[in-house]
Formats: structure tokens, sequence, C-alpha cells
């Protein structure tokens, strides 16, 4: 440092300031802004390290810039670019995402495109964004003792949606193969089978493959029945039309089919999705249904 940079002056009871008095081969450059420090350019020497700032950038900077100097502010500086959201040091001259200069946020500045926005007018000159849009960022008031932190909370809220509409995806994606996987397997006859029915009037197949089911499985005359014997047989027919196939998500028409089925009608059959229904009626032998899971 030349020894003739010499004290000068004191504004608004601040510390002394000097103004440079160099030689004329002597150029001084300023840490923080990395410009040239004028002959009447006010000016702020650090009294730990001796590096010359401007008295603005030490102002602004709260203290020396010189990245090994003690004075070195210990505030958290970092900040987001208003333009492309990159996480900045106020420190640094430029975004080194966007190129943007940080000290121009304190301007009105295109979130969209990063121009001026000129305090007259209300959407950007270049791409026509609203202005209120594009709130500045300040970058005054920095103290030793207080941190800034500015969030970008658009982001998160993109993020969140996005981990919604990607959980969302994974439940339906789950649901399809499970309702895939029972429609593979077919009904649970078994459950069937245990809930409604027992081995008096109704027969399981070993490997679950068919129940079938007789509201008189012993053939006798209605005429000879029983008053009993005549109600359990209601009994079981409502079982099968309104129970076993409302178990099975089989359509009411079925039930309406089998309770107008005639003896000479013969055997009747219905298929669906994943089984196959058929029955006959006498007034001898009852209603009896073959449930049978499709192969």
């Amino acid at each position: 440092m030349s020894e003739n940079l010499k004290q000068k002056k004191e504004l608004n009871g601040e510390e002394a300031v000097a103004v440079t008095e160099t030689e004329s081969n002597e150029i001084i450059i300023c840490p923080y802004c990395q410009k040239v420090i004028g002959k009447e350019d006010n000016l702020k020497i650090c009294p730990n390290c001796g590096v010359p700032h401007h008295l603005e950038c030490w102002n602004q900077h709260n203290g020396c810039s010189t990245f090994s100097c003690s004075q070195i502010r210990q505030i958290s500086t970092k900040i987001v670019c208003k333009k492309c959201g990159n996480e900045c040091d106020a420190t640094q001259r430029f975004c080194p995402s966007c190129g943007i200069e940080i000290s121009n946020m304190n301007d009105n500045l295109c979130t969209n495109c990063g121009a001026k926005i000129p305090e007259s007018q209300h959407y950007c000159p270049s791409c026509g964004k609203k202005k209120e849009e594009s709130k500045p960022l300040n970058m005054d008031g920095y103290s030793a003792n207080s941190t800034i932190t500015v969030s970008n909370g658009g982001g998160a809220n993109k993020n969140l949606i996005v981990g919604i509409f990607i959980g969302l995806f994974v439940i339906v994606i789950v649901l399809f193969f499970v309702f895939k996987g029972c429609q593979l397997n077919g009904p649970n006859l078994k459950a069937v089978y245990d809930k409604y029915c027992s081995s008096e009037w109704a027969e399981l197949a070993s490997d679950g493959s068919y129940l079938k089911v007789d509201t008189n499985p012993y053939n006798e005359d209605e005429d000879d029945m029983s008053y009993s014997e005549l109600g359990e047989d209601i009994r079981r027919s409502d079982i099968i039309k309104n129970s076993i196939n409302k178990e099975l998500n089989l359509p009411k028409s079925l039930g309406e089919k089998m309770g107008s089925t005639r003896a000479l009608d013969g055997r009747q059959s219905e298929t669906f999705d994943n089984i196959e229904v058929s029955w006959t009626y006498h007034p001898n032998q009852g209603l009896e249904v073959i449930y049978s899971k499709k192969k």
C-alpha cells in the first residue's frame, strides 16, 4: 500500500475516511466491487490489514471484504438470486448461475427475464410480466448480529404438488395390481361357503374351484314336505339369490332369472368376468346352483 494515502475528512460522524492521492503509475482496486478507487472517491482503509475500500463498499459489506482479514463480518451472506433462484453470496458481485449483478437486486427486476422495470411502469418492458410480481430483494439493513433468509416458496410448492401426484400414482398402481390379482385368482368360494352354507345343503371342491348348493338336498316332493322343511327350502333359495350372488358381485337380475326358472327350462347358465353360474329348478328337487371359477 502506498504511503501517500492520507486522511482528509470525516463524514456524518463516521470513522475517518481518506481521499486517494496516488502516484501517476499506481492503480488501487477495491476488493469488494473490483473497481478502481478514483482520486476523488471516499476511501476506507481496513484498520486490521490496511486494504483500502470504497467507503460505500465498506458500509455495504459491513467491514473488510478481504477473505483472510479478521474484520470480515461473521453473518450469513446467503441470498437467493431474484432472476434464477440460485443461492448466492452477497459478497459476490455477480450471480454465478445467471450473471445478474447482485447489487442491482435493490431495483425492480423482472423475475421472468431479469430486465429492470422502471418505477413509472407497471409491466416488464421486455417480457410483459406484471411489476407487482417482481418485488426487489432488499440488500440494506445488514447488521453484525443479523441474518437474512430468503425462501423460494414457489419451488417448495411445486415440489409438494409433484410429490402428491407421484404418491397418488403409486397408490393407483398398487390398487390396480391388487385388483388384478384378485381377478386372476377368482372369487373366494371357500369364504362364501364358510359364511352362508353348510355341508347339509352345499358342497365345496377341495381346491376351491366350484361351489354347489342345493335347496332340497334330499329331493323331497313339495307336497310331502313339512312346514319347517318347506320354510328351509325357501330360506336357502333366498340365501342363494340375495346373499351368495351379492357376495360374488353378481347382478341382481341373476337372482330374478333363477326365481323364474321352470323345470322344463332345463339347466341355465350365465358367464361373468371370473365365474360361471349354472342352475336348474324342479319342484321335487329344489333349486340347484353351481358356481365355477373360470379357468
